[in-house]
């Protein structure tokens, strides 16, 4: 996610929630492959520094980094923009692909804002991760909420895997909450999903830094943005860190 801006009061807006990564499913004949081939997983990518300057914008998220096997290539989680003196955009959806066919785009994160931050979507197709919520702004009068992190449900949205990670506020916990990683619990089922994306974090007032975006859940989940922060008086927060990939290949014959 990105960080927020550090400006005046209710012109200091919370960065953008990182998108989820993408996700690639195959059934293949192993014939296809070449005698060996080379794996990569996709490492984590950082969230936006908080920003310590008066009346700048906050910094951006780091795009993520794809996993990949062959030929297979599953897109890391896109960048978000730090904090505005309005709003700042997320990080925009990435595709999913199942037997070499793009089913969908999936998990956008939720925009900063210099009032309340976004909350990202929920995901309801398998093996989809989800993205972070946009930080909320500074304001030295009002605590501003920032958006939750994208809940995970099975395709008919009525059973919820993984619960949405609450976003921050200063009147309460001004840090977004971490995303939860991917697991095969009560609540799972056999349904199998990526991570989910971490809380943006609540703007802060003249005593109190803004808070800092939620990381992403394991594998793929994005992370949350920045909290705004007041010139002369308090840092922004720091957005967080979007989740690493993962690789998972089953041999049966």
């Amino acid at each position: 996610g990105g960080s927020g801006r550090k400006g005046t009061s209710a012109a200091a807006g919370g960065g953008g929630g990182g998108s989820a990564g993408g996700s690639v499913h195959m059934i293949v004949p192993v014939d296809f492959f070449d005698t060996s081939e080379t794996v990569t997983v996709g490492a984590l990518a950082a969230g936006g520094a908080a920003q310590a300057t008066d009346a700048t914008n906050g910094n951006p998220g780091t795009a993520g980094n794809f996993s990949l096997v062959g030929n297979l290539r599953a897109l890391g989680p896109a960048a978000a923009v730090g904090g505005t003196t309005t709003s700042a955009a997320a990080g925009t959806s990435r595709s999913k692909y199942t037997f070499h066919t793009a089913l969908a785009t999936q998990g956008a994160g939720g925009a900063g804002g210099n009032v309340t931050g976004t909350s990202a979507a929920t995901q309801t197709t398998g093996f989809s991760p989800s993205g972070g919520g946009g930080g909320s702004g500074a304001d030295t009068a009002t605590a501003r909420q920032a958006g939750g992190g994208g809940a995970i449900q099975e395709y008919t949205a009525t059973t919820t895997i993984i619960a949405a990670s609450a976003g921050g506020i200063r009147s309460g916990t001004i840090n977004g909450t971490a995303g939860t990683a991917m697991a095969q619990t009560s609540t799972s089922r056999g349904w199998i999903a990526g991570g989910s994306g971490g809380g943006g974090g609540g703007g802060g007032t003249t005593a109190v830094a803004g808070g800092t975006g939620g990381a992403g859940g394991i594998p793929g989940g994005g992370g949350g943005g920045g909290g705004g922060g007041i010139s002369a008086s308090s840092n922004s927060g720091a957005g967080g860190q979007g989740a690493r990939g993962e690789v998972w290949i089953i041999e049966y014959a």
